[in-house]
This record gives structure tokens, sequence and C-alpha cells, in this order.
């Protein structure tokens, strides 16, 4: 940690730097950081199977005033692991999250790319989140568990690479005039994964109110059946969402698409042989209040479902490549 007297911070090699106490590894302090604090970027490895464990990439306390996190790499492959880029608990007034690489796995987990809560007019920093786990679970936030006021999140980068689990491109629960990052999601199960995979891919929040604003986010399927807000999957009061990109390629199974609104921006990005003249590779139907798009070519195999589609769906609603 260092602040505006540059106090160092003393490390322990043992846990690759920061230190290690009841509450779990910590990167600077076992509190908060205030006024113009600067957390220093530290690289920290956590617990290994079997334990369990809890990672803190700067303070287990808050963020506050215009104190800023620094930009940790973070790693650990716990039984069960809960890691915090920035802040275990809020950041909050003007204060700023680290841009953090985080690569974790184990059975279940739960990782914030900055806190577990962002208020005020913080800022969420941009983050790089690989988690990799089993049938157990994992909740990927890129930013935090929520979000309110006038917070902003970073532009988040995630790979979920787990059989169950949910990732947020900023938080789950968005309010106040919160706005969301521009995230990149993607979904890749493991190479072993078990039928009855399930995994939900949020560009923003898993829901939205007050004023809050959604990114214009890329949510990239995988193999198996991707469940896929754009932006959130309850959205209140004067919420608005941006304009995402959902991306197919490959064999990426059979995908359900809940808030596709072309009206905002949003794309459906495929990857066919011939852009040109794709209607060979896909062709689509309605089946009730649903769209199904039908793709069967070289480059990319699978269905998607775009659930209560009011929208007249063509072929321009389609990015190629």
């Amino acid at each position: 940690m260092k602040n505006k007297n540059s106090i160092p911070t003393p490390t322990d090699p043992a846990f690759g730097g920061g230190y290690a106490g009841l509450k779990g590894v910590y990167g600077d302090f076992d509190g908060n950081l205030t006024g113009k604090m600067m957390a220093a970027g530290q690289t920290l490895s956590g617990p290994t199977q079997p334990f369990d464990g809890v990672i803190y990439g700067d303070v287990t306390g808050s963020l506050f005033g215009r104190s800023s996190g620094g930009n940790d790499t973070i790693s650990g492959q716990a039984r069960a692991i809960i890691v915090y880029g920035d802040a275990g608990k809020a950041i909050g007034d003007h204060a700023r999250g680290g841009d953090d690489t985080i690569t974790v796995g184990g059975s279940s987990g739960s990782i914030y790319g900055d806190a577990q809560s962002m208020l005020g007019q913080a800022r969420g920093g941009n983050d790089v989140i690989t988690a990799k786990f089993g049938f157990g679970g994992v909740f990927v936030y890129g930013d935090a568990g929520t979000m309110t006021d006038r917070s902003v999140g970073g532009d988040d980068v995630i790979l979920l690479n787990a059989e169950r689990g949910s990732a947020y491109g900023d938080a789950k629960e968005m309010s106040g005039s919160a706005v969301g990052g521009n995230d990149t999601i993607t979904s890749m199960p493991p190479a072993n994964a078990q039928p009855g995979m399930e995994v939900f891919l949020y560009g923003d929040a898993q829901t939205m109110s007050g004023r809050a604003r959604g990114g214009n986010d890329t949510l990239v399927s995988g193999a198996g059946a991707d469940q896929m807000w754009g932006d959130a999957a309850v959205m209140l009061d004067a919420a608005r969402g941006g304009a995402d990109t959902f991306v197919f390629a490959g064999n990426f199974g059979s995908d359900r698409v809940y808030d596709y609104r072309p009206g905002e921006g949003d794309r459906l990005q495929i990857d066919v042989a011939d852009p040109s003249n794709p209607y060979g590779e896909i062709h689509w139907e309605t089946s009730g209040t649903d769209v199904i798009i039908h793709v069967s070519g070289p480059s990319s195999t699978g269905d998607i479902v775009l659930v209560n589609s009011t929208h007249a769906f063509s072929v321009s609603d389609l990015l190629l490549v």
C-alpha cells in the first residue's frame, strides 16, 4: 500500500506477495483505504486443493475517498474460493478499482473483479477474469455484487470455463444511476463437461432498476446450452440497456437469447463460410412467440432461440463473418 507519505508495503514470499491472515490472503492491508491512498500492484497466489480460501487483491475492507486499488495478478486453485480483486466490502466516494488479472479455479467459488459493492461515484477497473470450475458452480461479477448511485463499471473480460455457473459483466444488481462497462463474456465449458451443464451470461446484471444504464457488451457462446441476456433478465423503472453483440461460431450447441433488441443496436454475429450468401447455412422459423435460428455449415452448427421476440427477424439482423 502506498499513500501520500509513501509508506512501503512489505511482502511475504510464501504467498507470492501480500499477507496471510485469519481472513485469507490480502495484498496490502487488513482494513480500509481512504483519502488518496494507492494500493500497490501485487502478485498473489491463494490456497490449493483440498483447502478453501479467500483472496483480497488489496484490502479486506473498503476503498473510500479518492483511493485506488492496485493492478494485481491473482491466482488460486482451491476447493471453494472467494476472490475480491480490490476490496472485500465496498468501493465508494470517488475511489477506483485496479486493473486486475484473476485466474482461479476449484469446485465452487465467487469472484468479484473489484468489490462486493460499489456506490457513490466509484469506478471499477478493467479486469480480466478466467474462472475454471467444475460442476459445483461459480459466480463471476466483473465489478461487484451490487452497483448503485453513480458508480461506473469497468470494461471487463470474463472467460467462464465451467460446467455450471453465472457471469455478470458488471454486477448482479444495478440501481440508481449506475452505468455498466463494455464487457466481453465468453462461455467455454471444460472438455469433459457432463450433460446438464447450466451456464448463464448477463452482459450487465440480473436486475437493473432506477436509471441504470447498460454497456455495449459482447457475449460469446460456447459448446452446450448457454442462457444469454445482453443487458439484464429483469429491467425495471427507467433502466435501459446497451447495444450488445451475441457471437456464435463452431459447434455452439443450443442457446437461448432472452433480450434481443435490435432497436437498441443488438446484433447476432454468426461465423459462416460465405457471408455473401448465407441462406444455405442459416434459416429460421417462428414457434409461438420465439424465433428459432438454425445454423448448419462448415464454420458453425447449432440453434439460437430468440425468446419472446416481437421483432420481425431478417438477414439484416445478422453480422456475418
